[in-house]
């Protein structure tokens, strides 16, 4: 009987009140990295928004100069006399 008891007490859980100053180290390790790499995130998002807003104004100019040379072509071809 005694022997069980002592078993059961080997096997049982062991959890103490006690926190280890490594502990205490890592999760401040982690909440400062991870600060900074939200924060990095947040920097690179906004060069991105940046970028896509160049990016709208120059394929807004590349539209235009498309419609630009469409209409070309048609005045070409309508002053062209037909070839049959």
């Amino acid at each position: 009987m005694e022997d069980d008891n002592k078993r059961r007490k080997e096997d049982a859980w062991h959890i103490g009140k006690a926190i280890d100053l490594s502990h205490i180290i890592t999760t401040i390790v982690l909440v400062v990295g991870g600060t900074l790499y939200v924060g990095a995130m947040k920097t690179d998002i906004e060069v991105l928004k940046s970028q896509q807003f160049d990016d709208r104004v120059v394929i807004t100019e590349i539209r235009t100069d498309i419609k630009e040379i469409k209409q070309l072509l048609w005045d070409i071809r309508a002053d062209k006399p037909a070839t049959n």
